[in-house]
């Protein structure tokens, strides 16, 4: 897994999967594939709206 800033307080968090083959047993990814997520950091609370 790597993490990655992209922008301040925003990180991709993710992995590529270079041995993958098939999605679904169906479809070739002869160059594998990627997983994916986002962190977005705040140092803002919510407030409740009233």
């Amino acid at each position: 897994m790597a993490v990655r800033e992209i922008k301040s307080g925003v990180y991709w968090v993710g992995s590529i999967d270079w041995n993958r083959r098939l999605f679904d047993e169906l479809i070739p990814l002869p160059q594998g594939t990627s997983y994916n997520a986002y962190l977005v950091k705040e140092n803002q609370f919510l407030r409740r709206r009233r």
